[in-house]
């Protein structure tokens, strides 16, 4: 259908060695239905064919500029992006990731129908080797989202409502993402996103969520953003130092949210280093006491991460580890299917996961089977919180 196009958009792509999936990604974006697009692509000192690539597309595409520059890291990549962008609103594009041709019409649609200074995507796909996951925002009204992303409610209700602190979701009027960008640390390396969304949030009410998806975010097992990120110190403070600066409490809702991001994010990579000597439990599953004969149930980063640490230690008997759908082995421990359950006797079944969400769908699935709840050992976010102050 047709679009008023008085709206000139700024895609910014950073990209670094991701030769394989480039040429996807590009295409995507070039190929939208809403084609009132400049599309900076950003060589962060790729030392694959990218450079090459983009280069060839610069000279098949008036819309596309390059810009080349030494490796910084993501951060600076999408600061230099910006500084080349001359649009009215920008949206950040991952060069790993693709989306789908109406992507940037529905944020169009919303800025013709509100002018708002940001666009939230409440929705987006997971992709792995064989599958793809919708990731969805429990969609509510306008005030009410508002009230959650801002962080108002804190963290446990962005955890259970699926909200994603994704830059990849968002289109932002250009002068605001360009001073928002401009202000983070380039040395961060990982949830860089999670700083900006945060500081966006921060500077305006004026933000439209819509109930649309099109974006793939995809899980590469090679990509260290997407198999091990990490919410480290600097992430904490640079943010909060930014909310002091712009006049913000860091007693309101926000520190709540990044304080729980931190604990969930360290809890998922650094598991072994907060179990300490004196604990007689499975921090932090505070009713797994050592000795216990114990299943695992769950596959992803935590899980993992335990079943590590169980076999390291010897503190604890793995009974079995279980999920629903998971192909994959620790040595040579392999998962088995929920149902084994029914079979196996154990002390305590661990659910291995931070998502409150899927804490919940498992609890569920065992419930389903009969399993009583005593049995059943979920993370203590109490004794999460502990994890701000090592």
């Amino acid at each position: 259908m047709s679009m008023k196009k008085d709206y000139l958009i700024s895609v910014i792509v950073p990209i670094y060695n991701v030769e394989n999936y480039l040429y996807r990604c590009v295409n995507s974006i070039v190929q939208q239905s809403y084609d009132n697009l400049e599309i900076v692509l950003v060589d962060d000192g790729s030392t694959d064919r990218c450079g090459e690539i983009c280069d060839d597309y610069c000279e098949k595409d008036s819309r596309i500029k390059v810009v080349h520059k030494r490796n910084g890291g993501l951060v600076s990549a999408r600061k230099a992006g910006a500084a080349a962008a001359s649009g009215d609103y920008v949206i950040n594009v991952d060069g790993d990731d693709w989306v789908e041709k109406d992507y940037f019409e529905n944020f169009v649609r919303g800025i013709l129908s509100h002018e708002p200074d940001i666009i939230y995507s409440t929705k987006h796909y997971k992709d792995y080797y064989n599958h793809s996951d919708i990731i969805k925002v429990n969609m509510l009204d306008q005030k009410e989202m508002y009230r959650i992303y801002s962080g108002e409610y804190g963290f446990l209700k962005c955890e259970e409502s699926n909200v994603t602190y994704g830059l990849w979701l968002v289109c932002v009027k250009r002068k605001l993402y360009v001073q928002v960008q401009n202000s983070i640390d380039d040395n961060i390396v990982d949830c860089e996103d999670v700083s900006c969304i945060i500081r966006l949030m921060a500077r305006t009410d004026k933000v439209l969520f819509i109930d649309e998806g099109g974006y793939h975010y995809v899980q590469r097992s090679d990509s260290i953003t997407h198999n091990k990120r990490k919410f480290s110190d600097i992430v904490l403070h640079d943010t909060l130092n930014y909310l002091d600066q712009v006049g913000i409490s860091r007693n309101c809702g926000f520190q709540n949210v990044i304080a729980g991001m931190y604990g969930i994010m360290k809890l998922s990579t650094e598991f072994g280093q907060f179990q300490k000597i004196e604990y007689d439990y499975l921090f932090p599953f505070s009713d797994v006491k050592k000795g216990s004969n114990v299943v695992v149930y769950g596959a992803g980063s935590l899980g993992k991460l335990i079943i590590e640490h169980i076999l390291d230690t010897k503190q604890y008997s793995l009974v079995s580890w279980v999920d629903t759908n998971e192909k994959t082995e620790i040595h040579g421990i392999k998962i088995e299917p929920v149902n084994k359950l029914l079979t196996i006797k154990y002390d305590k079944i661990i659910i291995a996961t931070v998502k409150r969400r899927l804490m919940n769908e498992m609890c569920s699935t065992l419930e389903a089977l009969g399993i009583h709840k005593n049995e059943i050992s979920l993370l203590d976010y109490g004794l999460l919180n502990a994890l701000i102050e090592q």
